[in-house]
């Protein structure tokens, strides 16, 4: 899946709802802010709260392997997904 979106994109734009899939104690330690908490184990019975027509970001710490698979639940379940480029700890740079 390539489908990543840079920080500036996401600022740029107002209807992104970035959803932090990693751990809680991962997100308690850093997220960014306005984010939203759904562990990745979570995320596919959550995702049935979520609004269909918004366009959801995922991240996880580094940008890879936990976000996309995170939006590729989302994806799955016909969400307009993208997943945040060097994650969270690439926004804080």
């Amino acid at each position: 899946m390539k489908n990543c979106i840079s920080k500036a994109e996401v600022l740029k734009g107002n209807n992104y709802q970035i959803i932090d899939i990693r751990t809680t104690k991962e997100f308690n330690e850093k997220h960014i802010p306005n984010a939203i908490h759904i562990p990745l184990e979570k995320l596919e019975l959550q995702s049935k709260m979520l609004i269909k027509d918004k366009m959801y970001v995922t991240t996880c710490g580094t940008g890879g392997n936990r976000s996309i698979k995170g939006a590729e639940i989302l994806l799955n379940n016909k969400f307009k997904v993208k997943w945040l480029c060097k994650g969270t700890f690439g926004w804080f740079e």
